[in-house]
């Protein structure tokens, strides 16, 4: 009955290295023995092993490889290890809906609507816009300056004020002025007696808004208005 023979593994680097350890304490031992012959033969072991050492290091993978090129090989590494976090990162926010609805950040609450009464002005009482004649509600709070500024004070002293009606056609107004700011803001005043900011304009859209909060309402019974 036969047995398998197994193969004898080679020593490795770490096994010359320890072996040419041994062979030079033997050495210097033979040194200090002053013992010529073995002196001789414990020479040519750590030779041996000097050379065996060296040639498994050879065969170690990429031992010969220059710095920089290992450098770059670890600098592609850690590029591709960011590229695949980066689309980790993005397929943990991908959807599968083919056209998913997107809220609207910031926009204007706008809604159709017109003004069911005529709107005048709280000082002059000269018709600003008739019933019926705007087109939109914008139901958002905007700054309007004060229609009396405190003196000594160098800066536009403003308030919030909320809901304007809007109108694209400024000829949709029976008097109404333009003013500006400062900062270059446009504002709507009274044509008669320029008392406001009563509205503003939307440099984006162009169009004019008026805020009933700065104007009074026409009764249906009064007619001695200025127009």
């Amino acid at each position: 009955m036969s047995s398998s023979s197994k193969e004898t593994p080679k020593p490795t680097a770490e096994g010359y290295l320890n072996k040419l350890y041994t062979d030079l304490y033997h050495l210097v031992n033979s040194v200090e023995k002053g013992s010529g012959s073995e002196l001789t033969v414990r020479l040519r072991n750590v030779e041996s092993d000097i050379a065996n050492f060296k040639e498994t290091l050879k065969a170690i993978p990429d031992i010969g490889v220059e710095e920089g090129k290992q450098r770059r090989q670890i600098a592609a590494l850690y590029k591709q290890i960011e590229i695949k976090d980066e689309l980790l990162e993005s397929l943990s926010t991908f959807s599968l809906e083919e056209n998913p609805t997107k809220s609207p950040v910031n926009s204007p609450v706008v809604e159709a609507r017109t003004n069911e009464n005529t709107l005048i002005c709280k000082i002059c009482q000269t018709v600003v816009i008739l019933k019926n004649m705007t087109t939109e509600w914008l139901d958002e709070e905007r700054d309007l300056p004060l229609p009396r500024q405190k003196k000594g004070i160098e800066y536009t002293q403003t308030e919030p004020v909320h809901g304007y009606f809007g109108v694209k056609d400024i000829f949709a107004f029976e008097n109404v002025g333009f003013t500006r700011s400062s900062e270059g803001k446009r504002y709507l005043v009274c044509g008669e007696c320029e008392q406001g900011p009563v509205g503003f304009v939307d440099p984006a859209t162009e169009m004019n808004y008026i805020t009933p909060n700065r104007l009074a309402e026409l009764p249906a019974t009064t007619t001695s208005v200025k127009n």
